[in-house]
C-alpha cells in the first residue's frame, strides 16, 4: 500500500511542476521584432502580425533593418478568407511586386500546435528573463514558445527550426483583441502595379 501511496505523491509533485499550458485567443494583434537565419544568410528586422479567425483575415508583415546603399527590403502576406485570397507583397519599399492567389478551406489557428506541445521547463532567453517553454515536432519543423510564469498565456518569444532555416520572433506587445479592419485591407500595388524602378537602383 505504502508505493501506491508514494507513486501517487511523486505523480502529484510532477504534476505541480507542470504549468498549465498556454491558451492563446485567435484574435489579437502583435508587434516583434525577428531574426531569420537561412542556409547562412542571417535577415533581421520588425514587424506586425494579427490575426482575425471570427472575420477570416490575417496579415504578417516584416520588415529588414536598413542597410548601408539598399532599400529596405519587406515581406506581407495578407489572408482574406473571407474573400478567399491570399496577397503576398515583396521588395524594396518603393517598388513592391504583388502575387495573388486563391484560397480554400478555413483561416489555420496559429497556435494550434501547442495543443501538442510539451513542457520544456523553465529557460533564460536573452534578452528576456526567465521563461517557461513549451514546444512540439512537427515533421522536421520544431516550434517553441516562451511565456512569462505571471503571464501564461502571452506570448513573448516564438521559435522555429527546420532544415536550413531558424527564426526567432520576440514580440514587444501582444494584445489579444479582435484587430481594427483597415489592417486587412488589399494594398494598392495588388490592384496597382507600381511604376518600374529607376535605372541603376539596387534590389536584394
Amino acid at each position: 500500500m505504502l508505493r501506491f501511496v508514494v507513486a501517487a505523491l511523486c505523480v502529484a509533485f510532477v504534476a505541480a511542476q507542470t504549468p498549465a499550458r498556454p491558451v492563446i485567443k485567435t484574435e489579437f494583434m502583435a508587434e516583434f521584432e525577428y531574426r531569420d537565419v537561412s542556409h547562412n544568410q542571417t535577415s533581421e528586422g520588425r514587424g506586425h502580425w494579427a490575426h482575425d479567425s471570427l472575420g477570416k483575415r490575417a496579415v504578417d508583415h516584416m520588415e529588414e533593418h536598413e542597410r548601408p546603399g539598399e532599400m529596405p527590403h519587406f515581406e506581407t502576406l495578407l489572408w482574406r478568407f473571407d474573400e478567399h485570397v491570399e496577397y503576398f507583397l515583396t521588395g524594396p519599399r518603393n517598388h513592391s511586386e504583388c502575387t495573388k492567389h486563391a484560397l480554400n478551406g478555413s483561416i489555420p489557428s496559429p497556435f494550434a500546435w501547442l495543443a501538442t506541445a510539451t513542457y520544456q521547463g523553465k529557460h533564460t532567453i536573452p534578452p528576456h528573463a526567465e521563461l517557461e517553454l513549451w514546444g512540439t515536432k512537427i515533421g522536421d519543423s520544431q516550434f517553441e514558445l516562451g511565456v512569462a510564469s505571471t503571464a501564461p498565456n502571452t506570448p513573448v518569444v516564438f521559435m522555429s527550426r527546420s532544415t536550413g532555416r531558424e527564426r526567432a520572433v520576440h514580440f514587444d506587445h501582444f494584445t489579444q483583441t479582435t484587430p481594427p479592419s483597415e489592417l486587412f485591407d488589399v494594398p494598392p500595388t495588388c490592384e496597382h502595379p507600381p511604376p518600374p524602378p529607376p535605372a541603376g537602383q539596387r534590389h536584394h
